[in-house]
């Protein structure tokens, strides 16, 4: 808790945020992030895969793989300020 009352960032929040940017970072290295083909191949979430090829890890795998910098900032900045909030909701 910090002196204002008001929850601080987590461990696992913060955790959540650098695995993901980590791996943003090592899948820009090695191929395009906005390439779906390349995003298919190294297990982005397609219906048809899970069911037609029983490719459940996908349903794993796809919290981790962000389509472009901007995704990546817009659901790293959700995760933050939404796990702050239910903190402080839970507190009230």
């Amino acid at each position: 808790m910090s002196n204002e009352g008001h929850p601080d960032f987590t461990p696992v929040n913060t955790a959540m945020v650098i695995i993901n940017v980590a791996i943003f970072f090592y899948m820009s290295i090695i191929g395009s992030t906005e390439d779906v083909e390349f995003m298919l191949n190294h297990g982005a979430m397609s219906v048809p895969m899970v069911l037609e090829n029983g490719d459940y890890y996908r349903f794993f795998s796809c919290m981790f793989m962000h389509f472009g910098f901007m995704h990546l900032a817009g659901n790293m900045v959700v995760l933050m300020f939404l796990v702050l909030y239910l903190l402080w909701y839970r507190e009230i």
